[in-house]
């Protein structure tokens, strides 16, 4: 098409970059349907365009081959013939050692047997097994997960029930039987296992199985708490099952560098230096293992002995960057964009808690939905004045949106840096820079995420917010509530 305008010859450039951007992300992944029934969007949502990005796909699979009917089985779902060695090849996995003789140089060797049993459990595509569209409505009773279940083609009926119960006891193959409980938790079932089977516990990970065995929990959890135990497994199950996790874990067993999860760059743009200590405190829970900090430091009120004390706190890289007073919001965060290096972007705001799984998910959530960006509503929210922790939003997260019509709490965004480079990072205005990021994304063919909103608590004290609001605007909105600051209810810890 032939540009009118500058304009429009801009964006048309700008909805390519992001279109490259996408497929390079997907390389070697398979293509998020829009008519797969776990990705459809939920009613008020809008339907991503055609030409937008697909899903950020791990690519790892495509530098692994395989040796023997149990490694093939482990990367079956990437839908890649893993029998063949490739030119991208760096690591043959086998199901024994004996396979491994005489590989190409350079290319590295990893017997199954020798991992941790977690490796030998089939790994399940995220792009089609995930929590896209989950909603808290369900049935009261539980149903019966059979053997040989399949996540993505069942995953209505799964969600459906209160929980679903695997009664199947010693199963012949617990790698299997692991893999298909995995991939239900990763769709967004609650899933109990019963009797408790510890040899089904070193393929699941400790983590996950916890979960399902704690009968007590999963058959006494109202609404809210089964909702809770559905983001704390399907978090297990993608961090720990989908393919980029069982692609890295592979690449991190033979040493081959970058087989870590992508680095994040937190930016936290403050003009408040009361706060710095709450939001290193947040900081610091994370479990994300690679990020670096940027403390965007807005005025002159901050002293060097302070800060420098604040970032020897952290267990990860850290650097301040000074603005200038006069600066509006939008050019801190880009000033703290320059001085980062990640590969993805993180917001923090100073004064808000995050729950340690707060990264996480959103890094889960920019995988599993091949969105831009991806973020959290600010669906808790604590008021200082009442003293009310309040819920709003109830079951409208793990959805696409159009960011004209719904929002996503700009201290919970994350995107890529390629795709900020794109659209020309932040617009450089005060009140309202988040919003037109989510804004200008979209209106540049990407798609935007809103995953669930548990694991963040908006603060709302009355003073210094960059957006001003009295606590009646959200005690009218609220859908459910508690006594004090309850940070077990808004799923913190």
């Amino acid at each position: 098409m032939q540009c009118r305008n500058e304009e429009q010859c801009h964006n048309a450039g700008v909805r390519r970059r992001l279109s490259q951007i996408a497929q390079r992300a997907g390389a070697g992944a398979t293509r998020l349907l829009r008519s797969d029934p776990i990705a459809a969007p939920s009613e008020a949502a809008p339907e991503p365009a055609d030409d937008a990005p697909t899903r950020a796909g791990c690519g790892l699979d495509a530098r692994i081959a395989t040796r023997g009917p149990r490694a093939a089985a482990v990367f079956a779902a990437s839908g890649r013939d893993t029998g063949r060695l490739g030119s991208a090849t760096t690591v043959v996995v086998g199901d024994s050692p004996d396979l491994l003789a005489r590989l190409p140089a350079g290319v590295a060797g990893v017997s199954l047997p020798e991992l941790d049993p977690t490796a030998s459990v089939p790994a399940f595509d995220a792009g089609t097994v995930n929590p896209v569209g989950w909603k808290p409505v369900h049935d009261a009773r539980p149903a019966t997960l059979p053997a040989g279940a399949d996540a993505a083609a069942e995953v209505a009926a799964l969600r459906r029930a209160h929980h679903v119960e695997d009664w199947t006891g010693p199963h012949a193959d617990p790698a299997v039987r692991a893999g298909e409980l995995a991939a239900a938790a990763a769709a967004g079932a609650v899933v109990l296992v019963a009797p408790a089977d510890p040899g089904l516990e070193s393929h699941l990970g400790g983590e996950l199985y916890g979960l399902m065995t704690d009968a007590g929990r999963i058959t006494g959890a109202d609404s809210h708490q089964r909702e809770l135990l559905s983001v704390a497994m399907r978090r297990a199950a993608l961090r720990r099952h989908s393919l980029s996790a069982r692609a890295r874990q592979v690449l991190s067993a033979a040493g081959v560098d970058g087989s870590g999860p992508p680095l994040v760059s937190v930016l936290v743009p403050t003009r408040r230096p009361d706060q710095l200590p709450n939001v290193v405190d947040s900081i610091r829970r994370q479990t994300y293992p690679r990020l670096e900090v940027v403390l965007a430091l807005h005025g002159d009120d901050f002293e060097s002995a302070a800060v420098e004390a604040q970032m020897d706190r952290l267990n990860h890289p850290a650097r301040a960057v000074h603005i200038a007073a006069d600066r509006v919001f939008g050019e801190v965060l880009n000033a703290g964009l320059a001085a980062s290096e990640g590969e993805l972007i993180a917001e923090f705001d100073d004064d808000d808690i995050y729950g340690p799984e707060h990264l996480w998910d959103l890094v889960l959530a920019l995988e599993y939905s091949g969105a831009a960006l991806v973020g959290k509503a600010s669906e808790y929210v604590y008021l200082a004045g009442a003293d009310r922790t309040v819920r709003r939003f109830v079951g409208l997260g793990e959805r696409y949106i159009d960011p004209e019509r719904y929002g996503i709490a700009g201290p919970t965004v994350l995107v890529a840096r390629e795709t900020l480079e794109a659209i020309g990072g932040w617009r450089p205005i005060g009140l309202g820079a988040d919003r037109t990021l989510t804004q200008d994304v979209g209106a540049h063919g990407g798609k935007v995420y809103r995953t669930h909103g548990s694991g963040f608590v908006l603060m709302r004290h009355g003073t210094g917010h960059t957006w001003e609001t009295d606590e009646l605007y959200f005690l009218e909105q609220a859908q459910d509530e508690r006594d004090g600051c309850d940070l077990r209810f808004a799923g913190v810890i």
